[in-house]
C-alpha cells in the first residue's frame, strides 16, 4: 500500500535531531497537522503521513482496506522505510512517532511490533485500551451511514444537513475539511467512509494482549485532554504503563479529544519539551 506523505524541514544530516513522524486520527489527514509540523520543523525533520483510506492515500477504486492495527502498523512501517530510501536517513534510523487517536494506536502498535523503528512515542488522547463499548464516534458514524452527501455541491448546505447528526460546530468544521468536489461538482469524502463504517469496531479495539508482547522500553508521552474521557486518570495509568513502562502522562487543560486544536499552546509546550529530552 503506497501511503502519501509530506516533508517539513531544511534537510537532514547526521547531527540533526531525531526525525518526527505525525499520524492523524480517524477521518483526518496529514494536512490537518500542517501548522504544527511547520512549527516543529524549525528544529528537526518532520513528516506527516496520510494513513490508509485517508487523504491522498485514499483511492476510491482501491480494494477493501484492512483497518486492523497490525496491518495499519505494517503499512506505516513500509512507508517509513520508503522515507529512509528517499532521504539521507541511514537504514538504522529510528523515528519519533506522534499520533492522535487512531494514529496514536497505530504508533503504539508500531512501537510494540517494530521497536527498532521507534525512538520515542507521543500518544495524543488515546491509550492501549479497547474503546468498543464506550460509544465514541457514534454520531459521526450514523451520519456517514445516513447522510446522502452526493446530493450536495455547497459546503454550507452540507454543514447544515450534517448538524442533524453532529451539532457540535467544532466537530463539523473538522469533518468539513474532509470534503472535496468530484468531477461533477458534487461533494465527496476524502476518506474511505464505507470502509471506516465497516471497520469501526476494529478501529475502536486494542487487539494486542499484554502477555504476547514485550513492553516498549523507549520514552513515551501520553497527552490526554482534561475534558475528554479517552484517557481517564488515574484509572488508565496502570494499563498504559504495562505496555509503556517509561511513559509520562500529562493532562492538557481546556482540551477535549482534539487536544492539539483546543489547547495548541500547552500541547506544543509539552511536545517540544519531550522532543528535547530525546534529541
Amino acid at each position: 500500500m503506497d501511503l502519501k506523505y509530506q516533508y517539513f524541514g531544511n534537510g537532514w544530516s547526521e547531527v540533526s535531531p531525531a526525525p518526527l513522524v505525525i499520524l492523524h486520527g480517524m477521518f483526518g489527514m496529514g494536512e490537518n497537522w500542517q501548522g504544527i509540523a511547520q512549527e516543529l520543523s524549525k528544529n528537526r525533520s518532520v513528516w506527516t503521513i496520510d494513513l490508509p483510506g485517508h487523504g491522498q492515500s485514499y483511492r476510491e477504486n482501491e480494494q477493501k482496506i484492512s483497518y486492523h492495527y497490525t496491518d495499519l502498523a505494517k503499512a506505516v512501517s513500509v512507508c517509513l522505510e520508503g522515507i529512509k530510501n528517499q532521504s539521507a536517513l541511514s537504514q538504522d534510523q529510528k523515528f519519533i512517532i506522534c499520533g492522535h487517536s487512531m494514529g496514536a494506536k497505530i504508533g503504539m502498535a508500531l512501537a510494540l511490533l517494530q521497536p527498532k523503528l521507534v525512538k520515542g512515542l507521543v500518544a495524543v488522547d488515546s491509550g492501549p485500551i479497547d474503546y468498543r463499548n464506550r460509544g465514541y464516534n457514534q454520531d459521526v458514524l450514523k451520519m456517514l451511514a445516513e447522510m446522502q452527501l452526493a446530493g450536495y455541491q455547497d459546503r454550507m448546505a452540507a454543514s447544515q444537513a450534517m448538524s442533524r447528526w453532529v451539532p457540535d460546530p467544532a466537530l463539523q468544521g473538522f469533518l468539513l475539511k474532509g470534503l472535496k468536489k468530484n468531477q461533477d461538482g458534487y461533494l465527496q469524502w476524502r476518506f474511505d467512509a464505507a470502509g471506516l463504517l465497516r471497520a469501526a469496531a476494529d478501529i475502536a479495539d486494542w487487539p494486542f494482549e499484554q502477555a504476547n508482547f514485550q513492553p516498549f522500553q523507549g520514552p513515551a508521552l501520553f497527552l490526554a485532554g482534561a475534558l475528554s474521557d479517552y484517557v481517564s486518570l488515574p484509572d488508565d495509568e496502570k494499563i498504559i504503563h504495562a505496555y509503556f513502562p517509561n511513559a509520562t502522562i500529562e493532562q492538557i487543560p481546556q482540551a477535549r479529544h482534539w487536544v492539539h486544536v483546543d489547547n495548541r499552546v500547552v500541547f506544543l509546550m509539552h511536545l517540544s519539551e519531550f522532543l528535547l529530552t530525546i534529541g
